[in-house]
């Protein structure tokens, strides 16, 4: 099934539909069967770009799909791949199921910093850096300026949807922990922040010294085209510079 899977995906260009510009792709009448197919499958471990995850049916059969194909946050793992360097310590804000997060720990070959706001996918993170022999120090938490220590966020049923201000299928909302920038991104050297549309903490924030790379996802359709150049506008503001950018994902150096 696999192998027809990536066919599939191949044909009808998953990746560059993927690469999100300029809005979420939908899927298409010939990938509506299998997306039923890939709902009911049993657990099974799948290799992605070399990171090893559980695959079950808790997981949306679109990112199974686009998991399959290597187009789930394959602009991330393009610029990891450039730009990351060994010893780097890194940090991950907003992990999801951990494929960033594995990767960065396997390239600088040190435990990297998870932050997740979604208690779900915590078991999923500890499993992951299971599965790829990497140290996760997990956080529980949402990242941004608050006013109080306990804030909501709201949890979708497509777990990478899940934020403070979610617009995708059903969801509710939880409490968390309320975890500040400093804390975040103190004594980062790589940091890499995807919190669809949460990212506009950083108009208001000044990131530590130590933070010489910055892979941030900037969602456009979330925020506004204007606050998303104004979040671009505060990062060169604080000396960086854009190296590079996949998509919706830039790489900012300093």
């Amino acid at each position: 099934m696999l192998e027809r899977v990536r066919c599939l995906g191949k044909r009808s260009r998953i990746r560059d539909r993927w690469d999100l510009k300029p809005v979420f792709p939908s899927p298409t009448a010939a990938e509506l069967p299998l997306l039923a197919e890939l709902a009911s499958v049993d657990p099974f471990e799948l290799e992605v770009e070399g990171i090893r995850i559980e695959i079950d049916r808790e997981i949306d059969p679109w990112i199974v799909y686009a998991l399959i194909c290597d187009a789930y946050e394959h602009g991330d793992m393009d610029l990891l791949r450039k730009y990351m360097q060994p010893g780097q310590i890194v940090g991950v804000i907003g992990a999801g199921i951990g494929v960033t997060a594995a990767l960065s720990a396997k390239i600088s070959g040190l435990p990297v910093r998870v932050i997740e706001a979604n208690p779900k996918m915590l078991p999923r993170l500890r499993d992951t850096a299971h599965r790829n022999q990497v140290i996760f120090d997990i956080r529980h938490g949402a990242v941004g300026i608050f006013e109080s220590s306990i804030v909501p966020f709201t949890v979708s049923d497509e777990f990478w949807a899940s934020a403070s201000d979610c617009q995708h299928r059903p969801r509710y909302q939880i409490q968390v922990v309320a975890i500040s920038p400093h804390q975040a991104f103190e004594g980062l050297d790589f940091a890499i922040c995807d919190i669809e549309g949460g990212e506009i903490f950083l108009l208001e924030v000044e990131l530590p010294l130590s933070v010489r790379t910055l892979l941030v996802e900037i969602h456009p359709r979330t925020i506004g085209e204007k606050k998303a150049a104004s979040v671009m506008n505060a990062i060169w503001n604080q000396g960086f510079k854009l190296s590079d950018f996949h998509g919706m994902s830039y790489l900012f150096k300093r």
